[in-house]
């Protein structure tokens, strides 16, 4: 009964969430000449940004946690709670899910979890040079996300001859927020990212930044030296 309940406030708020659509624009950070004001309106907007995110998808998690449970002690989940969850695998592209493999179910608590603000704010502020960029300004790429379509997005000016990718355009802010943490929670490249993710939840730590994004060397052409850049920039900004 007391699973059941939780189910369903886990239920609930995750409606509120998906229909709240915070109201604030972009700051034009370009506009700040005081160097210190524009990191500060740049960490306060993506604080705010990232929390309400990562808050919707911790619900979702625990949500799954909670049938994950329900269906352990009980092996008695109902056929929209089982349709839920393959609607959250299919979201983060587990295929053929089914609740009583091991290993699928393990991969999709994998996946569902949040990324800490700490990392994705350092790694805006780099790739977008605070907001500057005339990626962030033209299209909201503050994560400096590429597609391969021609006409996908924005072609760099100092694209090499023989490359095809493209930078992402995106609507706004929240879905370039929402891809970047997707591609973490889904790409290959950052299964490691995945893993040490769920070793800190076991070992009931909070999640931290400084320490997942040694996972992410592959993120940039910059490989190890992209790392100690991160870190520099969550330590000089007291991000944790």
């Amino acid at each position: 009964m007391a699973i059941m309940f939780a189910v369903l406030i886990v239920v609930m708020a995750l409606w509120f969430l998906t229909r709240y659509v915070p109201e604030d624009s972009i700051p034009s950070f370009a506009g700040y000449y005081d160097v210190i004001e524009r990191k500060d309106a740049f960490i306060k907007f993506f604080e705010n940004k990232s929390r309400i995110i990562n808050n919707a998808i911790a619900l979702k998690r625990q949500k799954l946690l909670l049938l994950y449970d329900k269906e352990a002690s009980t092996n008695n989940i109902t056929t929209a709670e089982i349709e839920w969850l393959k609607l959250l695998a299919q979201e983060y592209e587990v295929d053929n899910f089914n609740i009583d493999d091991k290993n699928k179910r393990k991969e999709l608590s994998l996946r569902v979890d949040e990324v800490p603000s700490s990392m994705l704010i350092a790694q805006a502020a780099i790739e977008s040079a605070w907001g500057t960029s005339r990626f962030a300004k033209e299209g909201n790429n503050f994560f400096g996300m590429w597609c391969y379509d021609m006409g996908c997005g924005m072609v760099p000016k100092r694209r090499d001859s023989d490359k095809n990718h493209e930078v992402k355009k995106y609507n706004d802010v929240e879905t370039a927020i929402t891809d970047f943490i997707h591609t973490l929670n889904t790409n290959a490249s950052y299964k490691a990212f995945r893993k040490l993710r769920l070793n800190q939840r076991i070992s009931g730590l909070k999640l931290s930044g400084y320490s997942l994004i040694a996972q992410l060397k592959s993120y940039s052409q910059m490989g190890k030296k992209y790392i100690k850049i991160v870190r520099k920039v969550i330590k000089d900004n007291n991000l944790e």
